[in-house]
């Protein structure tokens, strides 16, 4: 497989024969409720106990209210009868919903079915309507109809029984279901009962003010839950920014979601307030709200937040700002808030990897250590120590005229690794760089290059936070048989064909560059929904930029780091 693809990557670099050696076809996304749910980049609105007003709460009604409206599906309470039905409603009890009074496990589902819901949240004195209290069934049933996802709170009833009806309707992973505690609590159920329940593991913090008999989740919890293939985590609204980027921080099986609620106090909030919170939350990364104002929650994620703020890669380390590519511009661009570092690999004699961009050492701005007899030469045939010996800091580039001037040599990337790696927010965007077919030094085996690199990255335990980018897309087909949790970028692909999906799937690539001449925002989008990376080209202007956040790229690619953080800082207060 390994020496296919390599030979696929190759011949493409050679000849351009993507334009006919692969299907045009591109897959669309599943747009299922299983499938949204399964899907993180995608933001979900669930209507809690329906859509609720003229029609009340946690009726058949309140489900259909909800069509139409961009809503992503509905939340549910579950009781049971005294004869063992599972039923609708939220409280324990009859009295502020319906018609009736007393505990709803004193009833038979018979004489539940004959009460009648009252309008709204009800209350005493609420108008009754003619909606009756509705089954488990009849609920899936109403929401199966619109393509619903189904929130379900389990009251008084197991996961078990719950699952079955879900099954027995067809609407497999279609169905959220809350398990919480700690992972080995005995209460928990049996991951092969509720395998057609989508899964969502409560997170517990405990912020100042929380109950004495609160018991804050430990981080492995997130891994503990692993075996029941969650969808996702719930956090409280309430949970400190530190559970918050703690939580972020963990490790966690991938492609989970962060869901939140924004009932009672956010929800209660002014218009202006509410914005607010609902992007400190978004910030903090959730992706599903369970929302008691989830018409006006659709239209505020469709308009103000529409494109999210983008992350920011800091091209070379900000060449304009800094000595390219060194550990002082990364230091920097750290600093200045910056998500990935972006930087260039070159092959040494020795095969080590230096961080640097061109194949041959740059007189122009690179000076040879004095009486050493080391002249600018290709990094090819040169060992790392002595590579390293060369200030490449004191000048710039005719391009960076005004970066900042100080003396710095060109570091080894374990150096980088080794000084970041303990930020876990910082991600790198790496480019490996191979000299053309008979250049000085020995010929580099794409395949030895990627090893090279990915024993660093499982060293520093980076799988996560690596790009893998490249015009030589053998590197990148090796990367993804040696370690295929690396997400990889090939670079160029407009100039080898016209179908960059093909390319993507063909490569199994994860990531893809394109300038907003090669796209449009809805191409970037679907790429997003197939879990692709879509980052800009580098861009150093304020025109570039926000064009770059209306395109909705995953991240801007810029030389000036420290402006597009500002520029993003001012844009958001705007929105």
């Amino acid at each position: 497989m390994a020496g296919k693809l390599i030979a696929f990557a190759a011949a493409v670099l050679a000849s351009g024969l993507l334009h006919a050696g692969i299907a045009t076809a591109h897959a669309a996304p599943g747009d299922g409720p299983a499938q949204k749910l399964r899907d993180p980049s995608r933001v979900l609105v669930i209507a809690h106990r329906g859509c609720v007003g003229e029609v009340p709460e946690v009726s058949v009604a309140s489900v259909h209210a909800c069509a139409g409206k961009g809503i992503d599906g509905i939340e549910l309470d579950i009781r049971k009868s005294s004869d063992g039905v599972l039923v609708a409603i939220h409280d324990a009890t009859l009295d502020r919903t319906t018609n009736g009074t007393g505990r709803v496990a004193d009833h038979t589902a018979e004489e539940l079915r004959a009460l009648r819901l009252r309008r709204g949240n009800g209350g005493p004195g609420v108008v009754v309507t003619a909606e009756h209290l509705p089954t488990l069934e009849e609920m899936l049933l109403a929401a199966r109809e619109h393509g619903f996802i189904v929130h379900l709170d389990i009251k008084d009833a197991t996961h078990a029984e719950v699952a079955a009806v879900v099954e027995k309707l067809g609407m497999q992973g279609q169905g959220i279901a809350w398990v919480t505690g700690s992972p080995d609590d005995a209460h928990q159920p049996d991951p092969a009962d509720v395998r057609s329940l989508a899964i969502v593991a409560r997170i517990q913090d405990c912020p100042e003010g929380a109950p004495a008999s609160c018991r804050a989740n430990d981080m492995q919890d997130l891994m503990g839950f692993a075996r029941y293939d969650p969808v996702g985590y719930f956090l409280w609204y309430r949970a400190t920014p530190e559970f918050f980027d703690a939580f972020n921080a963990a490790q966690r099986p991938q492609g989970t979601r962060l869901t939140t609620e924004t009932l009672w106090e956010i929800d209660n909030l002014p218009t202006a307030q509410w914005h607010a919170e609902i992007r400190r939350l978004l910030d903090a990364g959730a992706t599903m709200f369970l929302t008691d104002r989830p018409g006006e929650m659709v239209e505020f994620l469709s308009t103000a937040v529409a494109s999210p703020r983008p992350e920011v890669i800091a091209h070379r380390g900000g060449a304009l700002l800094w000595p390219e590519n060194t550990i002082h511009a990364f230091e920097q661009a750290v600093g200045a808030g910056v998500e990935y570092l972006e930087f260039d690999l070159q092959l040494t004699a020795d095969n080590e990897l230096l961080v640097t961009h061109d194949h041959n050492i740059n007189p122009a701005f690179c000076s040879a250590p004095e009486g050493e007899g080391l002249s600018p030469r290709p990094v090819r045939v040169l060992t790392l120590e002595q590579a390293r010996r060369f200030d490449c800091g004191s000048r710039s580039r005719d391009i960076y005229p005004d970066a900042e001037k100080r003396a710095a040599g060109m570091p080894a990337l374990e150096e980088v690794f080794r000084a970041f790696s303990g930020n876990p927010h910082i991600k790198y965007f790496i480019e490996t760089k191979l000299p053309a077919d008979g250049a000085p030094g020995e010929p580099i085996d794409p395949t030895l290059y990627a090893a090279k690199l990915d024993q660093l990255v499982r060293k520093y335990g980076l799988e996560d936070r690596v790009v893998l980018q490249s015009f030589d897309w053998r590197t990148l087909v090796a990367m993804r048989e040696l370690n295929p949790h690396v997400r990889t970028c090939p670079l160029g692909v407009p100039r080898n064909s016209h179908d960059y999906g093909a390319v993507v799937r063909e490569l199994g690539a994860g990531c893809i560059v394109l300038s907003a001449r090669e796209t449009t925002p809805a191409q970037i989008r679907e790429f997003q929904r197939d879990g692709v990376l879509v980052f800009s080209g580098v861009v150093d202007s304020e025109d570039d930029w926000r064009q770059a956040v209306e395109f909705g790229y995953d991240a801007i690619f810029t030389n000036d780091p420290v402006g597009v953080i500002r520029f993003l800082d001012a844009y958001g207060s705007e929105g």
